[in-house]
């Protein structure tokens, strides 16, 4: 049974691990394609202006091709349904970088100011069913109105941390000072990529005229985009290694414990084994015998440990948000399980050998040598488990007493338990909805008109390389982190006042 979990744990973390590795790998130089953003208080934000692309093609040799991409969740409603779609806004730049290829109609909906859009196969068949979307209208949420289906292009050919259903012409906003997207570049093939990356972050844009000034610039591969922050991830990468690891482990001290217990069997078996020997059996058709003995119950534990992957399955599709069909996982998770148990057969192998060689020695010439083998390895194998064992209780009492901290301490200045978030508000009335709630006997307050701090969005960054006590012939500049704020908001949140007044 020990080995079973094992197996399980480890294929579904391993297969975890290996799709967040593979995103957006299908790409025409995936491995050189970088998306610009910048440090800010709260870590990396990917946003940028639309002019920031050709920016970086005209002033860096390095990069080969370069696009804008604004990202959108939108409602798209046909005949009084409503239909949820992922929207990219593009333009010719973006459909040339990643190679977007037309399967019908034209593409108009990459023009400035244009009223249509492109839509996946995929999703013309939610919407549309088996009818042409081509010239077909449908109402937008998010802008309201409606728009002219124009195209239909090829989606990606794999997972991506960019996925779409439809495609709309991008903003065209030249002012630097708006960050409405992503802006994305690849570079050349040679180039030393952190040569790149350090002259990036050294480089500084200055337009007096839209009082624009940015210092420092930061690049991130796209393949890595979905282990940063503001992706939007309900378990970190880290849990993902620590779960591999420790499915891994629990392979581990069940292997450690089935060897010892089928060493001991082989030292019980001598007299048996040396009465095959006598009676002509070959050396190699007894390490066929243990072999087969050995690797039957490892079979048995890989097909029992396939039992739970079926069980939680719907579970960890949802956990992980891995949209694939059944018979993905189910192919992944067996070509995992198998390779542990290769790897297994290689590492049993020797000590099979070996100790079979020992107790027929024992069994025939009457030696001690493989009883005290034996216990060597029974005792080394104790050993192990018991080291293992310990240092795995040591961390995960650590990791709760983390969690119980974090979860419980007061200590970062404000209130953030019983604390909700209500998002996505467009076009509902706000004041409504707040007396609504008021109603309820299970709040008691209600704060409305002001960004959220937990989770963080609709913050102001500002930077600075002057300040009173900065020390002469210094660069070190600071970006801090503005709210929006006020009594009302305070009051809410709690907040501690430390020195000043509010």
């Amino acid at each position: 049974m020990g080995l079973a979990a094992g197996f399980a744990c480890f294929a579904f973390s391993a297969l975890w691990e290996h799709y967040e590795a593979t995103y957006d790998n299908f790409h025409e130089g995936a491995g050189r394609i970088y998306i610009i953003g910048s440090d800010r208080v709260t870590g990396f934000s990917p946003s940028s202006s639309y002019s920031l692309a050709e920016h970086l093609k005209q002033n860096f040799p390095e990069v080969e091709a370069g696009c804008h991409l604004g990202m959108s969740f939108n409602v798209l409603t046909l005949n009084d349904t409503e239909y949820s779609v992922n929207e990219i806004q593009i333009d010719s730049n973006a459909i040339s970088m990643f190679n977007i290829r037309l399967l019908e109609g034209n593409h108009n909906y990459s023009r400035k100011d244009s009223k249509e859009v492109a839509i996946t196969p995929e999703a013309a068949k939610r919407i549309f069913g088996n009818e042409s979307p081509i010239g077909k209208t449908i109402s937008t949420k998010y802008p309201e109105g409606e728009k002219v289906v124009c195209a239909v292009v090829e989606g990606w050919n794999g997972h991506s941390a960019l996925p779409f259903d439809i495609l709309s012409p991008s903003l065209y906003d030249m002012r630097r000072g708006m960050h409405n997207g992503y802006t994305l570049i690849r570079i050349r093939e040679g180039v030393n990529v952190k040569s790149f990356v350090q002259k990036l972050a050294g480089y500084e844009i200055n337009v007096v005229e839209e009082y624009y000034s940015q210092k420092g610039f930061v690049a991130k591969p796209l393949m890595g985009l979905r282990s940063e922050m503001f992706m939007q991830k309900k378990v970190s990468p880290e849990y993902v290694r620590l779960f591999a690891l420790t499915g891994g482990l629990v392979i581990f001290c069940g292997l450690l414990n089935y060897l010892m217990l089928f060493i001991i069997r082989i030292r019980l078996r001598g007299r048996e084994l040396a009465l095959r020997k006598v009676n002509g059996a070959s050396a190699a058709s007894l390490m066929k015998l243990l072999i087969t003995e050995f690797g039957l119950i490892l079979i048995i534990s890989l097909l029992v440990g396939m039992l739970p992957i079926e069980l939680l399955l719907p579970q960890f599709k949802e956990l992980s948000q891995i949209n694939e069909s059944g018979r993905f996982f189910y192919k992944e998770t067996f070509v995992y399980t198998l390779a542990v148990v290769a790897i297994t057969f290689l590492f049993s192998t020797f000590p099979i050998y070996y100790f079979r060689r020992k107790s027929l020695r024992t069994s025939i010439y009457g030696s001690e040598g493989g009883k005290r083998s034996g216990d060597l390895f029974r005792k080394t194998a104790l050993v192990f488990q018991l080291i293992i064992c310990i240092g795995f209780v040591f961390c995960t009492v650590v990791m709760m007493k983390q969690l119980h901290y974090l979860r419980s301490t007061n200590d970062i200045g404000m209130e953030r338990h019983n604390i909700g978030v209500i998002t996505n508000l467009k076009g509902i009335d706000q004041n409504y909805l707040a007396e609504k709630m008021k109603q309820l006997p299970q709040i008691t307050d209600v704060l409305k008109g002001y960004p959220p701090i937990i989770p963080s969005w609709g913050v102001m960054t500002i930077g600075s390389d002057s300040w009173e006590g900065k020390q002469e012939n210094s660069d070190q500049q600071v970006t801090l982190q503005v709210y929006a704020t006020g009594q009302e908001h305070a009051d809410f949140y709690r907040f501690t006042l430390l020195q000043g007044r509010m």
